[in-house]
């Protein structure tokens, strides 16, 4: 599978998480829907008051809560789509999502990455690399303190198909989490403990990850909020390319 085929899966995803149609994501124009459960939607659950703001580089497609459309169509509609991702605009939309108890997450930038794009890492010398598949995940649980690779939930909505451990002299010092979001999206979650930080390890744990993901002709994801630049360093070095950046409420 091309990128092209797998930019199309990506369309294909986020037009039913956002309600929105196939050509809002090639318009230079911003487009506002209603947010609502679409057949083909990531896993994630939908909130009761959505809000959200997506680009794939053209337009931008804003979601919400019915009962937000108003204020987005006066606040929101006329604006550029630099301008919406503006540090002025985002405290805009801050201030209006907080008495509802909520914050605002991102800007997150994400990346997919296709056969053809894929390039391999090495492993570090002295290190190990072990997959994990879904049936031993809560064996992989026991490993703690990898919050931003695992769930620590088996009942997680997305849950997690698989995992790489890194160890070294008999100590777990990293790990890959892969979480299913979507039929098609697999997402790669990494965490590495402190003293084994910019050595590459990283960078092995996320190759051997979509590596796995792309065999079972699955689409590997990945993604960071915009200012956590080495994350997405990581990603790039194994193949990864940016695709669409959003930002979207989290309930408090």
């Amino acid at each position: 599978m091309e990128r092209g085929s797998t930019l199309e899966i990506v369309r294909k995803t986020l037009t039913a998480d956002y309600a929105c149609e196939p050509s809002d994501w090639t318009k230079d124009e911003v487009t506002i829907v209603e947010a609502r459960e679409v057949a083909g939607r990531r896993r994630f659950p939908m909130r009761v008051k959505a809000f959200s703001m997506t680009t794939m580089g053209k337009g931008v497609v804003i979601s919400c809560s019915a009962e937000r459309l108003a204020w987005a169509e006066a606040n929101l509609r006329q604006q550029a789509r630099d301008d919406l991702f503006s540090i002025a605009t985002l405290a805009q939309v801050v201030t209006f999502v907080t008495p509802d108890r909520q914050k605002l997450s991102g800007p997150a930038m994400w990346y997919i990455c296709s056969p053809d794009t894929f390039s391999p890492a090495a492993v570090p010398t002295g290190f190990m690399l072990e997959i994990y598949e879904r049936d031993q995940m809560t064996e992989v649980y026991r490993f703690k303190g990898f919050d931003h690779a695992l769930s620590y939930r088996i009942d997680h909505p997305c849950p997690e198909m698989l995992a790489v451990v890194a160890w070294h002299k008999g100590e777990v010092v990293g790990i890959a989490g892969v979480g299913a979001d979507s039929e098609q999206l697999w997402q790669i979650g990494i965490d590495v403990v402190a003293d084994y930080q910019g050595i590459g390890l990283g960078k092995a744990l996320v190759s051997r990850a979509t590596e796995a993901i792309l065999m079972r002709d699955k689409t590997p994801y990945y993604g960071h909020f915009v200012a956590n630049m080495l994350s997405g360093n990581t990603a790039r070095r194994v193949g990864f390319q940016w695709a669409w950046t959003s930002v979207y409420v989290l309930d408090l």
